[in-house]
């Protein structure tokens, strides 16, 4: 009796322990998964940001040049003067 108790425990134990195997397996590969969509997540974000930084250095260039006009537009210089 003692003998067949032993070899159900151990037989348990093994399944218990290949879960175990099997579940850390899983979870590596999760976290491994993880890793890769947040550094694309990072890359997209600092494309992104360029993107944003080349508009808005536009939109800047854009309003120093329509300042630059109104300024210099001698019929404008003639109402400011009014």
């Amino acid at each position: 009796a003692d003998a067949t108790t032993y070899q159900q425990l151990n037989k348990e134990l093994s399944q218990c322990y290949q879960t175990l195997v099997s579940s850390e397996a899983k979870l590596h590969q999760s976290q491994q998964e993880l890793r890769d969509q947040l550094a694309q997540r990072d890359q997209h974000i600092m494309e992104l940001q360029a993107q944003l930084q080349k508009q808005l250095e536009q939109v800047q260039q854009q309003h120093q040049a329509h300042r630059t006009a109104l300024h210099c537009s001698p019929s404008k210089q003639t109402n400011f003067l009014a």
